[in-house]
């Protein structure tokens, strides 16, 4: 606040500044600088995470995905697969877009598929520049607040909590891929593209051995797989369990918990394995002192991350030949 002071004869003036008490009903105090709480309410979104918490899901985002507006959540067709986000767009071509994320209090550098959603409290979105005000430039691209679940009970008893999400998923449409005369067709012309010979009447010299042989078994050249991606298609499943302990006293609050996810694509062999475990702990030292501490432990495993191939080389499943043979003589 301004003060008046009369220097007269004075040779030394000491100044002392006095305290500016700021309500936050009226103004909304903003890292270095402060707001109207109108403005700010329009940029500050929070999720309402207990509407969809039964929803079977492996990563925060899948669950808060078409909730909050101007929050773009990207797809993922691969188990354990964490999507892309954007808050209001993607507002550069050459620099990230990645909004900054912040989870209880410190910036988080890691996966988002480290995090379990059962042990998610709150998740906002700071979507204007009033964010820079604290975190810097860093949050051009907007901020994601998200705080983990604290200690809960009534009268000092301990609360247990069990979860268990059952899911599976299916293919919405059929992958439509080469049949015997489009893959013949694209290998004549990757050949021409390359520069190497590519007469159609020389196909069966292009062909790997096994290839050449189906295709010459037949007048006709018929494939030995009408429909070659139904061998890898499958009916996805997702098993996702949780179970924690939380209790508060006067002074003294904790959460434990311990989760497992496994999941299974809609791809045979995309698989994804994980197990978490968290404890938050803060307790009231003094009225004016509280120590807590924040920990948890992720394990990630995808045993089979490459089974989609290249399409470069060939490897990809997408383009796998209606010409190949997947039994041996045998039958086996």
């Amino acid at each position: 606040d301004p003060q008046e002071i009369a220097v007269g004869n004075k040779r030394e003036v000491n100044l002392s500044l006095l305290p500016s008490t700021v309500l936050q009903q009226e103004v909304v105090v903003v890292g270095y600088g402060t707001q109207k709480k109108q403005a700010v309410t329009g940029a500050v979104t929070n999720a309402r995470l207990g509407t969809y918490d039964r929803v079977p899901t492996t990563n925060i985002f899948e669950t808060v995905k078409g909730t909050i507006a101007g929050l773009n959540v990207g797809g993922t067709n691969t188990a354990g697969g964490v999507p892309t986000f954007t808050i209001r767009g993607t507002n550069s071509q050459t620099a990230g877009t990645t909004p900054l994320i912040v989870v209880d209090g410190v910036i988080f550098g890691g996966s988002l598929a480290d995090l379990s959603p059962n042990d998610i409290e709150s998740f906002t979105v700071l979507k204007d520049a009033s964010a820079a005000a604290v975190y810097g430039s860093r949050s051009a691209n907007g901020v994601i607040l998200i705080e983990t679940k604290k200690g809960r009970g009534a009268l000092g008893k301990p609360q247990f909590d069990v979860n268990l999400n059952l899911g599976t998923s299916t293919q919405m449409k059929p992958l439509e891929v080469y049949d015997a005369d489009g893959y013949i067709r694209r290998l004549l012309d990757i050949r021409a593209a390359r520069g190497v010979e590519a007469d159609p009447g020389k196909v069966q010299a292009y062909l790997q051995t096994e290839e050449a042989k189906n295709y010459m078994a037949t007048p006709d050249h018929q494939p030995t797989l009408s429909d070659p991606f139904s061998l890898f298609r499958q009916q996805g499943k997702l098993v996702n369990a949780t179970f924690s302990i939380s209790n508060r006293t006067e002074k003294t609050r904790y959460y434990i918990s311990g989760n497992i996810t496994r999941q299974q694509g809609v791809i045979r062999n995309d698989e994804f394995t994980r197990m978490t475990g968290r404890a938050n702990l803060e307790s009231d030292l003094t009225n004016w002192l509280t120590m807590g501490v924040k920990t948890s432990y992720s394990f990630r495993d995808y045993p089979n991350a490459r089974i989609y191939g290249s399409l470069n080389d060939g490897t990809s499943i997408y383009s796998f030949s209606p010409f190949a043979s997947i039994y041996n003589d045998d039958g086996s």
